[in-house]
């Protein structure tokens, strides 16, 4: 199954999309459980959703290891990273 999560969950308080890849929480709770034309159509968003986050967004590895990255933490069970 096709997905664009980066495993970097921090949610955008001013928009409501997740800073990592562009989903609202409920588009991530229900991603399995959704059809692929809801799939399909979250996906055909994101591009414009990412853009309108503009500087907030999360570019692809946050533990790349630069200077300004931030504290991340990994979660018990999915491995996903928490951004603190």
């Amino acid at each position: 199954m096709q997905t664009p999560c980066i495993k970097v969950c921090l949610m955008d308080e001013q928009s409501g999309l997740c800073r990592g890849c562009g989903r609202m929480i409920d588009e991530i709770a229900r991603w399995a459980s959704m059809s692929d034309e809801e799939r399909d159509a979250v996906m055909q968003a994101l591009a414009g959703r990412m853009d309108r986050l503009g500087d907030r967004r999360i570019r692809g590895d946050a533990s790349s290891g630069s200077d300004d990255a931030p504290e991340i933490t990994m979660g018990p069970k999915d491995g996903h990273r928490v951004l603190r």
